[in-house]
């Protein structure tokens, strides 16, 4: 018999709004409770209000109500709350470069987020979920402080398929800026951190790393509620934890996490990935191993942002990938990541080019090449039986996804140009990959059966 539950949906970041709303989408098919946290409610309102959800902003937790003229105060309300939080984080850049006002800094920060405790306190109290799915445990903040509440109103907290599963990822990013980067650093809080609170230090290089800032830190440290393990997602508050593969899974049990608590499953969105093979794309999933490539698709990333480029060499770079990418006179796809926009790849445009947003599981189903930047849509490449490629290793020593012997690991953008021109031309080459593939499919990765979110919703 079907237990009903009261299922929390925290949608925060750009990648997880749409999985996070297919999620609840799935629970709501057993007439289950269904609430969605987010703290952009435009994007959510009107399905999720379609769909008989109730939405919440977070972390102010107000409900969004249908009535318009609700909508309008709640629509002041929100423009009065970003302005105020346009200011403070003015204030606090401004105090982080005073040393002599950190201590002003970390009262800063504790005012900020301990003024949403009572109304943190007053949802669980009120609504008292069951269970509640997250993207990743390792948010500080508000984000902490409401999962420390659930804990301790013993709400079960589902990690669902995240991007940072290895800690080499934040790390590198993070060495780039004197924020993050404390190496040779001295000071009060740095002292403190160094000698109270190891584990939010992580050695990159030789170089001392941290996950938040040092006056976060100790702020949230002093409220109670600073994230143990903030470089190992699933250890600081989920009860299970869902991973891309097995291998990232034995890393997660060497990092001591309990084997009963991490779980191999699909990312969400592969379920429309094997619906659209099945129904649409069964006569192209069954092809012949022989036939020719005939269509390319890239994850376009904004690298720019990722390793703090200069816009020129951006620019420059992207260029002569895609130059390189031409010369296969293939059909060629961007696909856009869920946080980029077509104004920000428009220097790309040719037209031999087409640009998608929104269907990458489609456009994935639909390739016979794959070319991504380290993302995790990778995974959906393999599922798929697509030959990848990698082209992250041209700007990081990072190799998350060096396990999978059937992705293709582009060093240089000579490298891209013979492994493009051997993968069209030799049958032979894309036959030993095939196989590869298979195997990775077979021996690391979760079965495509479009049952990934019946799954995860059944832990």
């Amino acid at each position: 018999m079907h237990v009903s539950k009261k299922r929390v949906f925290i949608a925060i970041h750009e990648p997880s709004y749409e999985a996070m709303y297919e999620l609840a989408l799935e629970a709501g098919k057993n007439k289950e409770n269904i609430i969605i946290l987010t703290e952009k409610v435009i994007k959510f309102k009107e399905e999720c209000q379609e769909a008989g959800f109730r939405i919440f902003q977070f972390p102010q937790m107000i409900e969004i109500k249908k009535s318009s003229s609700v909508g309008k105060k709640k629509s002041k309300d929100n423009y009065l709350i970003n302005e105020i939080k346009v200011i403070k984080n003015k204030i606090k850049e401004q105090l982080v470069k005073k040393p002599s006002y950190l201590i002003l800094n970390i009262l800063i920060e504790m005012v900020e987020v301990k003024r949403f405790s009572k109304r943190m306190k007053n949802f669980i109290d009120t609504e008292s979920p069951n269970i509640c799915y997250i993207y990743h445990d390792m948010l500080g903040g508000s984000f902490a402080l409401f999962h420390k509440l659930l804990k301790e109103q013993n709400v079960k907290i589902v990690g669902i398929n995240s991007a940072y599963q290895d800690p080499e990822i934040p790390a590198e990013q993070r060495a780039k800026s004197k924020y993050f980067n404390i190496t040779n650093k001295a000071g009060l809080t740095v002292s403190y951190i160094r000698k109270n609170l190891p584990q939010q230090i992580y050695l990159y290089n030789n170089n001392e790393i941290l996950f938040y800032r040092d006056y976060e830190i100790i702020a949230w440290y002093l409220c109670a509620f600073l994230p143990s393990y903030p470089w190992i997602s699933g250890k600081n508050f989920c009860d299970v934890i869902f991973v891309e593969d097995e291998k990232i899974k034995e890393r997660k049990i060497k990092q001591k996490l309990h084997v009963e608590n991490v779980k191999v499953e699909n990312h969400i969105k592969t379920d429309e990935l094997y619906h659209i093979m099945q129904k649409s794309y069964k006569a192209k999933k069954e092809k012949n191993k022989n036939e020719s490539i005939t269509r390319l698709v890239l994850s376009a990333s904004n690298l720019k942002k990722e390793l703090n480029w200069d816009e020129k060499y951006y620019r420059d770079h992207l260029k002569d990938t895609r130059d390189i990418i031409l010369e296969s006179n293939k059909e060629i796809i961007y696909i856009l990541h869920p946080k980029a926009t077509f104004e920000d790849f428009k220097f790309l445009k040719n037209n031999k080019i087409k640009f998608s947003k929104g269907q990458t599981a489609k456009e994935i189903a639909e390739t016979d090449i794959y070319i991504s930047y380290a993302s995790s849509t990778i995974y959906w490449g393999i599922l798929a039986e697509k030959f990848c490629l990698n082209l992250w290793p041209i700007y990081s020593k990072d190799d998350s996804f060096g396990h999978l012997k059937s992705v293709i690991r582009v060093e240089n953008l000579m490298q891209l140009k013979n492994k493009l021109q051997k993968l069209i031309s030799s049958q032979d080459y894309r036959l030993n990959i095939k196989q590869k593939i298979l195997h990775d499919k077979k021996t690391l990765l979760q079965k495509l059966d479009g049952k990934a979110k019946e799954r995860i919703l059944n832990v």
